[in-house]
């Protein structure tokens, strides 16, 4: 008789094992059930995250390349294209990466040993815009103000007026206001106001 309670005993224990690991098992499914729908949260966050992102670079992108080669198109006649496309790294960051076009090619305009492939004129006219544009993109309230030292002193002076020009649509496109520190007479006569300071 002891035997067949033992009997008894030890599969009651089973059955009673045997439910617990069965609640066990649901509760995991659910469990697993709940990751695979916080997984699928976290992808769908991650493609609109992705895509706002994408959209973002690219109308950054497109609002600096169009104000630096506005800039460039206002003073050469013959002007490079400032191109400027945003790449993922390995790292997890993002690279940007700024190029003059010209007749369909691309090229850095200047070597990471600082050789410059482009002239100093063009490369400090669109260095210049980028600064401006990238600095329009930022801008607080009110209208920001940028002081200039010495602008474009590596461009020939013959297209100091131009540039001055320049100054006044992209003061205009950026909602910039600049103040500019010069020795170029021709630059100083784009200014709305000149005060000259004695040596």
């Amino acid at each position: 008789m002891n035997r067949l309670a033992e009997l008894k005993t030890k599969v009651a224990e089973a059955a009673g094992r045997r439910s617990v690991y069965e609640a066990q098992k649901a509760e995991a499914l659910d469990n697993r059930k709940e990751a695979m729908r916080q997984k699928r949260l976290c992808e769908a966050a991650m493609t609109i995250v992705t895509t706002v992102g994408e959209s973002l670079q690219q109308r950054i992108s497109a609002r600096l390349s169009s104000v630096a080669s506005h800039a460039l198109r206002s003073v050469f006649p013959d002007p490079y294209r400032v191109v400027i496309e945003f790449t993922p790294t390995a790292r997890g960051t993002i690279d940007a990466t700024i190029q003059f076009e010209r007749s369909g090619q691309r090229f850095k305009p200047v070597l990471p040993s600082g050789q410059l492939l482009a002239g100093g004129g063009p490369v400090e006219v669109a260095a210049w815009g980028l600064r401006v544009a990238l600095w329009g993109q930022l801008r607080p309230r009110p209208r920001p103000i940028m002081l200039m030292d010495e602008p474009f002193r590596f461009l020939q002076e013959d297209l100091h007026p131009v540039a001055g020009e320049v100054l006044r649509e992209i003061a205009e496109q950026a909602g910039v206001q600049f103040i500019m520190v010069t020795h170029s007479q021709k630059l100083a006569e784009a200014a709305d106001n000149v005060v000259e300071v004695g040596r």
